[in-house]
């Protein structure tokens, strides 16, 4: 009888979270692979390095910003292994697409290109 007296065990909250990350962790790998959609269309059009490029401008620092007020939409220049490279974003902050200026040997050219485009560089 003493024994029905006796609350139950109840599963401690620590434990149910880490079953739960156990479940997820084995679960994730079985996700599809989903990648933005800027990153099929470069690869089909530039290539994967340049894939890797974009992915590097858009996180440098330095990159110098420009904004279109027609399209609203910005973009990011930088230098990357001695070429210049533009990447277009939206205007929450999204890649849209990257490529390379290659026949650009100073900024001053990429700056008239992007001004030719409609850019105005911010910083």
């Amino acid at each position: 009888m003493a024994a029905l007296d006796r609350p139950a065990k109840r599963t401690s909250p620590i434990l149910l979270i880490v079953i739960m990350l156990i479940v997820i962790s084995i679960l994730l790998p079985l996700l599809p692979d989903v990648q933005q959609p800027w990153v099929a269309h470069v690869e089909s059009k530039r290539g994967l390095s340049n894939v890797q490029k974009t992915s590097k401008c858009d996180k440098d620092p330095s990159a110098y910003l420009f904004w279109n007020p027609i399209t609203q939409r910005y973009g990011k220049v930088c230098m990357i292994n001695g070429q210049w490279f533009v990447v277009i974003l939206d205007a929450a902050g999204r890649i849209i697409t990257g490529f390379p200026k290659e026949k650009m040997a100073d900024f001053a050219q990429v700056i008239q290109y992007m001004k030719n485009t409609g850019y105005s560089l911010i910083h």
